[in-house]
């Protein structure tokens, strides 16, 4: 009922405007994991004042963020209701809120402040936020009044440097990441074009991109307005079971806010089969077992001697138990590497 009287009363007494005080509004990224996007919204005034009952729409891009939540806000009561988060689905459109109940309202000054805090869950890395405050001379859109609740104030004329559709200020401009195979190592990759107060790039690697393990620092530039190379080996990697290995860089800022790059995968050629050989050292027979998901299709394996030469080649029907005869070599070590299809194994045997 407080609603539609306030609506009523608005139509015959004409709200007076704050000469000269005007608002900005602002995104703030708080975190980025890769899956949730958190960012607070943010308001400062040309000259402090209490805020009162106002809606602050503003859109998103729904091909990379869907699902706004209302976390937290700054905004309590008993002076205002519960502030709420009202989507417009299946628009990109979201308000967040706030009506006061009395005097005083929320303290503005003239640096931004957080009024709430939104999580999106995000459903494309590849996507721009798209982040965008709806405002059109505060009749329709972005709508704010002093804590007098008759007194509109608006935004700087034109939106210009104030309403801010974007305010990711990203420490890293990331032009190139990549990840290639280097025998049985993965070879990151990554070119900056610029840094600004950064600290450092933390590689994650992960197997099924859900569980991601911290694998070591690269330290950043710090400061740098030029184009910069990175390289990060991950010895071994192709070795392990599975299909795919997926790799990130968290990029962290000196003040430790951080996001992610995109997430770049390479395809494992390690051999999906326990391997055991015996006897080891061998002096006539070696006998070679191969259990796992694999073992019933076709194997070749390859002997080959300390300088990389290869001196015995055999082809299986399938993988299981094996021996190899192998009285005729001379006595030294030797590399036995066993291929499957696209995947290998390379061991030392004496």
């Amino acid at each position: 009922m407080k609603k539609i009287i306030l609506a009523i009363f608005l139509v015959f007494v004409c709200h007076f405007f704050a000469i000269g005080q005007t608002f900005c509004l602002n995104f703030a990224e708080v975190s980025n994991n890769g899956t949730e996007y958190v960012i607070d919204l943010q308001i400062a005034g040309s000259a402090p004042f209490g805020l009162g009952s106002s809606n602050f729409e503003f859109t998103y891009n729904n091909n990379g963020l869907v699902n706004p939540t209302l976390v937290s806000t700054a905004i309590s009561t008993p002076t205002f209701q519960n502030p709420t988060l009202t989507t417009f689905p299946p628009t990109n459109r979201v308000s967040f809120n706030v009506e006061l109940n009395f005097a005083p309202g929320f303290s503005v000054g003239n640096v931004f402040s957080s009024m709430a805090r939104v999580k999106f869950d995000i459903i494309d890395a590849q996507e721009l936020s798209g982040l965008a405050w709806r405002y059109n001379g505060g009749t329709t859109a972005t709508v704010a009044f002093l804590d007098d609740d008759f007194t509109s104030i608006y935004a700087t004329t034109n939106n210009a440097g104030c309403i801010i559709p974007l305010s990711v200020s990203l420490p890293v401009e990331l032009l190139r990441f990549e990840v290639k195979e280097a025998d049985q190592d993965a070879l990151l990759s990554w070119e900056t074009q610029s840094e600004t107060n950064f600290s450092h790039y933390e590689i994650q690697r992960s197997a099924d991109q859900r569980t991601w393990v911290p694998l070591g620092k690269v330290p950043g530039q710090g400061n740098a307005q030029a184009t910069v190379t990175y390289r990060w080996i991950d010895e071994g990697a192709l070795q392990q079971k599975g299909s795919y290995l997926y790799y990130r860089l968290k990029m962290v800022d000196v003040d430790d806010t951080y996001r992610y790059s995109p997430i770049r995968s390479v395809k494992l050629t390690g051999l999906e089969l326990d391997l055991v050989l015996f006897p080891n050292p061998v002096r006539d027979t070696l006998n070679i077992r191969l259990d796992g998901e694999h073992s019933q299709e076709p194997v070749v394996i390859d002997l080959l001697d300390s300088t990389g030469r290869l001196v015995l080649k055999q082809n299986y029907p399938s993988a299981g138990q094996i021996a190899i005869e192998v009285a005729h070599l001379p006595a030294g070590v030797y590399s036995l590497r066993v291929w499957q299809e696209e995947r290998s194994q390379r061991i030392a045997a004496k």
